[in-house]
C-alpha cells in the first residue's frame, strides 16, 4: 500500500513539474518578442524591417514599391515614382537626416522610436493594412507623410526635424527651428514662407500691422501651444517663429538654443539664459531686422 503511495505522489511531482516548465516556457518565448503593449521589441523589429539595402521591394502590396535605405524605408505606389525618382528622393532624405542630426547634435531617439529607421510615408502609401502589420506600434515609430515630391514642394527636411528634435513644449521654437533649418540646409520650398526669405517676410507683416501680424506678434514666444483662431494668423505666427528663432540661435549658438528648446519652460528658460526678457528680445529681433533686412 506504502508502495502504491509512493508511485502515486512520485507521478504526481512529476506532472507538476511538467507543467510548470511548460508554462515558463510558453512565457519567455512571449515575452522578448512582445512587450506589454502588444508592440514589437526594437531589436527585433529593426530585423524584421531591414532585409536588403538600397534594394527595390515589390511584394509589399501590388502596385508598390517598398526601398530601403541605411536611414529610412520608403514607401511608394509604383504609378507614382519609379526607381530612379525614388533613388533621388532617398538620398535627399539620407543626406538631410545626416546634416540635422550633425547640426543638432542630435541623433535619433531609439528609445523614444520602436525603430531607429524613419518611414517615409509617399502620397499616403502607408495607409495599407500591410504596413500595419509590420508596424504594430504606429505611434512610437518614426514616421514622416509626404507628398509634392514630383513638383520639388516636399516637406521632407520640416518633418524630419520634428522627429529628430522631438522633445520640445512649445510651438514656436517646434515649427520655428524646422521652418529655419528647411531653409538652411535647401530643402523644398513649402509651407509657410514656400522658399521666400524668414526674415523679408517677417518684416513685412510686422509693418502692415495688421490685426493676424499683431496677434501672431503677441504669441511669439509665449509656452505651449497658441490658439491663433484663424489660418493666417497661423501662417505669420509660424513665419515669425522661423525669424526668431534664427536671431536667438545666432544669438546664443545651437547647443544653449536645444536647452531652451527642450525645456519645461520655453519662456523661463529663454529668460535664464539670455538675461533678458522674452519682450526686449522679441524688440532686439525687429531692430536687427530693420537694420539687416534689404
Amino acid at each position: 500500500m506504502n508502495k502504491k503511495r509512493y508511485v502515486i505522489l512520485t507521478f504526481v511531482i512529476i506532472a507538476i513539474i511538467l507543467c510548470s516548465n511548460s508554462l515558463y516556457s510558453i512565457n519567455n518565448y512571449a515575452d522578448p518578442i512582445v512587450a506589454e503593449d502588444d508592440t514589437l521589441d526594437t531589436e527585433v523589429q529593426e530585423k524584421f524591417d531591414l532585409e536588403e539595402l538600397y534594394t527595390f521591394d515589390y511584394d509589399y502590396k501590388d502596385g508598390y514599391i517598398r526601398y530601403c535605405t541605411e536611414h529610412a524605408i520608403f514607401y511608394s505606389q509604383s504609378d507614382y515614382l519609379n526607381e530612379d525618382e525614388i533613388r533621388e528622393f532617398a538620398k535627399r532624405v539620407d543626406t538631410g537626416i545626416i546634416e540635422i542630426e550633425t547640426y543638432l547634435n542630435m541623433k535619433l531617439d531609439s528609445d523614444h522610436y520602436i525603430n531607429s529607421r524613419i518611414f517615409v510615408n509617399i502620397n499616403d502609401s502607408m495607409n495599407e493594412p500591410e504596413f500595419n502589420n509590420e508596424n504594430n506600434d504606429i505611434e512610437h515609430t518614426a514616421i514622416i507623410s509626404v507628398d509634392n515630391i514630383k513638383e520639388k514642394k516636399a516637406p521632407y527636411i520640416h518633418e524630419l526635424i520634428h522627429l529628430i528634435a522631438w522633445e520640445y513644449s512649445s510651438t514656436w521654437t517646434k515649427e520655428g527651428l524646422a521652418i529655419y533649418l528647411n531653409d538652411m540646409f535647401n530643402g523644398d520650398p513649402t509651407y509657410p514662407n514656400n522658399g521666400y526669405d524668414i526674415d523679408k517676410l517677417s518684416l513685412q507683416f510686422y509693418n502692415n500691422g495688421t490685426l493676424e501680424s499683431l496677434k501672431a506678434f503677441d504669441l511669439l514666444g509665449e509656452n505651449g501651444f497658441p490658439n491663433y483662431e484663424d489660418v493666417e494668423t497661423e501662417k505669420i505666427f509660424y513665419i515669425f517663429s522661423a525669424s526668431f528663432v534664427k536671431y536667438i540661435e545666432n544669438s546664443i549658438g545651437t547647443n544653449d538654443f536645444i536647452d531652451i528648446y527642450k525645456s519645461s519652460d520655453t519662456k523661463n528658460s529663454l529668460e535664464n539664459i539670455t538675461g533678458k526678457s522674452i519682450q526686449i528680445l522679441k524688440d532686439e529681433w525687429i531692430n536687427h531686422l530693420k537694420l539687416e533686412v534689404k
